[in-house]
């Protein structure tokens, strides 16, 4: 629908930031899987029952309207209880989006500061680091609002005069928004195990579970 609305010419032009997020979702989700090897559990298991939601958040392009589907997944597959599993994907859709409001606006600020010809120092990147995190609490989990993420990280780094020129990007967005919000779900669901294990809630053996699945509900 993208390419129809836009042409193939448009996609072209930003194919290698299309690229790059793509590439930043493969790394971050990696990063997900160490964290989940730390602590014990198998990585593979992880992201074996935990597919089936990255898809629908994949899809969908929605946080929220992936929600369900993240909270059965957490206590039905991977053993999660249902006090964390509540809690932590539901402010995962408003704060803390590792793809909408981190690696996205970051991404996005240095490719305009590569094109308007801004220095990337070590200030530089300390700063963006510190306005992305601020402006991570906050953002609504649904189709089309890392464009707020992004202009909180413009004005944030005193380039919110550049935002027409990041035009291009917006016009194929939908592209980027399913692996952000993939991202997103596989950052939240992480967050969820890695917080049962720590308390000592989390059930192991339904975790080990290979054959555990989602109850059908009528």
């Amino acid at each position: 629908g993208t390419i129809i609305s836009n042409g193939i010419p448009a996609v072209k032009k930003v194919s290698s930031f299309v690229l790059a997020i793509y590439i930043a979702s493969i790394i971050m989700i990696g990063i997900h899987l160490i964290i989940i090897a730390a602590h014990g559990l198998s990585p593979m298991m992880f992201l074996k029952k935990s597919r089936d939601t990255l898809v629908m958040a994949f899809s969908s392009r929605s946080s929220v309207g992936t929600l369900p589907m993240t909270i059965s997944t957490l206590t039905e597959r991977l053993g999660v209880s249902g006090g964390t599993a509540n809690l932590i994907p539901s402010l995962g859709t408003t704060m803390g989006m590792n793809g909408c409001a981190g690696f996205f606006p970051a991404l996005l600020v240095m490719m305009v500061a590569n094109m308007v010809g801004i220095e990337m120092n070590l200030q530089f990147y300390i700063m963006l680091l510190i306005v992305i995190v601020i402006g991570s609490i906050g953002i609504a989990g649904v189709p089309g609002t890392a464009t707020i993420a992004a202009t909180i990280a413009l004005s944030g780094m005193g380039m919110g005069e550049y935002f027409p020129i990041i035009g291009m990007v917006l016009a194929i967005d939908p592209m980027i928004d399913m692996a952000r919000t993939m991202t997103n779900i596989s950052g939240a669901m992480t967050s969820a195990v890695v917080t049962d294990k720590e308390l000592g809630l989390l059930d192991k053996e339904l975790y080990r579970d290979p054959t555990a699945t989602l109850e059908e509900k009528v």
